[in-house]
């Protein structure tokens, strides 16, 4: 067992670590939307995307719990 300044030094870490956003892979379809389950924030990749325009999404809503609705595509417009 772990304990003194390490363990808090690792419990620490492992807080950050858990804070961070999900990010999530698909292949299937255009969009994460009705299949691909987050919360804000979460990120997702579409390895199955021909264009680079509809690869990246990230979760925008609703606010509180898991859902599958509001994923966004991120765009670079030049």
């Amino acid at each position: 067992m772990v304990t003194g300044p390490l363990r808090q030094y690792l419990i620490q870490l492992a807080d950050a670590v858990n804070q961070q956003p999900t990010f999530s892979r698909f292949s299937a379809g255009g969009t994460p939307n009705s299949y691909l389950s987050g919360l804000v924030g979460d990120f997702a990749f579409n390895m199955g995307s021909a264009s680079s325009m509809s690869r990246l999404w990230v979760k925008i809503g609703p606010e509180t719990g898991y859902s599958t609705t509001s994923w966004v595509a991120i765009r670079i417009l030049v």
